[in-house]
Protein backbone atom coordinates (compact mmCIF):
# COMPACT_ATOMS: atom_id res chain seq x y z
CA UNK A 1 0.00 0.00 0.00
CA UNK A 2 1.43 3.78 -0.96
CA UNK A 3 0.47 6.58 1.23
CA UNK A 4 -2.11 9.31 -0.02
CA UNK A 5 -0.71 11.19 -3.34
CA UNK A 6 -1.25 14.30 -1.04
CA UNK A 7 1.40 13.24 1.91
CA UNK A 8 3.78 12.18 -0.94
CA UNK A 9 3.47 15.72 -2.47
CA UNK A 10 4.09 17.60 0.53
CA UNK A 11 7.37 15.59 1.55
CA UNK A 12 8.28 15.61 -2.44
CA UNK A 13 7.60 19.91 -2.31
CA UNK A 14 9.47 20.37 1.29
CA UNK A 15 12.26 18.41 0.76
CA UNK A 16 12.57 20.33 -2.19
CA UNK A 17 12.46 23.50 -1.39
CA UNK A 18 14.75 22.93 1.63
CA UNK A 19 17.59 21.83 -0.34
CA UNK A 20 16.72 17.71 0.74
CA UNK A 21 16.36 16.78 -3.00
CA UNK A 22 19.67 18.57 -3.86
CA UNK A 23 21.78 17.08 -0.61
CA UNK A 24 20.55 13.72 -2.76
CA UNK A 25 21.02 14.38 -5.96
CA UNK A 26 24.76 15.79 -5.96
CA UNK A 27 26.54 12.79 -4.19
CA UNK A 28 24.52 10.14 -6.52
CA UNK A 29 25.90 12.12 -9.75
CA UNK A 30 29.14 12.54 -9.21
CA UNK A 31 29.28 8.28 -7.70
CA UNK A 32 27.70 8.24 -11.11
CA UNK A 33 29.85 10.36 -13.00
CA UNK A 34 33.26 8.88 -11.04
CA UNK A 35 31.82 5.32 -12.19
CA UNK A 36 32.26 5.92 -15.88
CA UNK A 37 28.75 6.79 -16.54
CA UNK A 38 27.63 9.92 -18.60
CA UNK A 39 24.34 10.40 -18.19
CA UNK A 40 22.55 12.23 -21.62
CA UNK A 41 20.79 14.71 -19.25
CA UNK A 42 20.90 16.73 -15.95
CA UNK A 43 20.12 13.94 -12.99
CA UNK A 44 16.70 14.47 -11.87
CA UNK A 45 14.37 12.55 -8.90
CA UNK A 46 13.61 10.50 -11.60
CA UNK A 47 16.54 9.79 -12.74
CA UNK A 48 18.38 8.93 -9.06
CA UNK A 49 15.55 6.52 -8.35
CA UNK A 50 15.93 4.40 -11.99
CA UNK A 51 19.35 4.46 -11.94
CA UNK A 52 20.21 3.37 -8.77
CA UNK A 53 17.34 1.73 -7.56
CA UNK A 54 19.26 -0.99 -5.96
CA UNK A 55 21.73 1.63 -3.99
CA UNK A 56 21.80 0.69 -0.55
CA UNK A 57 20.88 3.09 2.62
CA UNK A 58 24.61 2.60 3.61
CA UNK A 59 25.69 4.45 0.27
CA UNK A 60 23.04 7.22 1.00
CA UNK A 61 23.85 7.83 4.65
CA UNK A 62 27.92 7.28 3.24
CA UNK A 63 26.75 10.19 0.29
CA UNK A 64 25.28 13.18 2.86
CA UNK A 65 28.00 12.94 5.20
CA UNK A 66 30.25 13.36 2.38
CA UNK A 67 28.28 16.43 1.76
Amino acid sequence: DFPKWQTVYHYFRQWQDDGTLQKLNQPLYQWERTAGHDPPFHPTTQWWIVRRRSLSLAEVRYSLAVI
